[in-house]
């Protein structure tokens, strides 16, 4: 035991610690440099030479505390815990986002989360309230990167040149390009909507080469009867194909069609046979269901 100012140019120990010494270093080969101590509150407190806390063991337990900010690879550290592999000069951390700050100015700097194939690996998103509110997840036997949230009434956005929204995922599924919000045209939500104030509500398809290719849409219809996607049963005579509608808002809604461009099945199908028929209508003054006007049948 040795009590007062112990000065030396070495402090050699030899001996391991026994459970309940107030305050005693040792040395065992396998554990190496060993300090242990029993207080009230900490067992091993460490301080700078202004009597601050540096790293606290508390009282018997196995949690190591450290009050300020810890830096690894660095000597000035821009958050409360820095990972330095190759400083960048004069970098600055943002200020609502330096709990965790990693830095590498040799290379592309990032941060790897791993895990078994058959396990997924994750990143959490939450609050007080809610510990799971969103979550990006990937797992390697499924193919499958996921970004989602995990509430009902949730949305996803997607922003940029400085917080302006370009895309909102609401929580019916819709993607809404061009508002923050949903609306209803002829009825009910399309699940692709693109919104604008200044003629630029437009959906653009351009086919780049030099051969006989064009851009063209696609529509398609199956006659599934148990509504199953992915169900290829046939087709019946006079059963939509495709519909191009044109609605005017009329002062309370977007419901009143205008006019109408339709494509029907115009005979009996079959396989590698699909005759059809283009039916166009437009919609009288004061009407309000647009009226067939041309017919192209499948005999043309």
């Amino acid at each position: 035991t040795t009590t007062g100012v112990v000065t030396a140019a070495t402090c050699e120990a030899t001996g391991d610690t026994s459970a309940g010494d107030n305050a005693a270093m040792g040395y065992t080969s396998a554990e190496g440099l060993i300090l242990t101590g029993q207080g009230s509150t900490n067992d091993v407190t460490i301080k700078n030479d202004a009597d601050g806390n540096i790293m606290v063991c508390k009282t018997g337990g196995t949690v190591v505390d450290f009050p300020g900010k810890v830096g690894i690879g660095v000597a000035h550290t821009e958050g409360t815990l820095h990972v330095c592999t190759a400083a960048v000069s004069g970098l600055t951390a943002y200020a609502y986002a330096n709990d965790l700050v990693v830095e590498r100015g040799d290379d592309d700097g990032g941060i790897s989360i791993l895990g078994a194939d058959d396990n997924a690996q994750q990143l959490y998103f939450g609050s007080a309230s809610d510990n799971s509110g969103a979550r990006i997840r990937w797992k390697h036997n499924d193919n499958l990167m996921t970004i989602e949230t995990l509430n009902a009434g949730d949305s996803i956005s997607i922003q940029t040149a400085n917080s302006v929204e370009a895309m909102r995922i609401d929580s019916s599924q819709n993607v809404i390009i061009g508002s923050t919000s949903s609306y209803n045209i002829g009825g009910g939500a399309a699940a692709l909507q693109i919104h604008g104030n200044n003629a630029d509500a437009k959906l653009s398809l351009i086919d780049w080469d030099n051969a006989t290719n064009a851009p063209f849409i696609m529509m398609g219809a199956s006659g599934a009867a148990s509504d199953t996607i992915g169900a290829f049963d046939a087709v019946a005579d006079d059963q939509a194909l495709g519909i191009i509608r044109f609605y005017g808002a009329d002062g309370t809604d977007m419901d009143s069609v205008a006019a109408e461009i339709r494509c029907d099945v115009d005979g009996s199908p079959g396989t590698g046979d699909m005759p059809g028929r283009l039916i166009f209508k437009t919609t009288a003054d004061a009407a309000q269901v647009a009226t067939e006007r041309m017919r192209i049948d499948a005999s043309g």
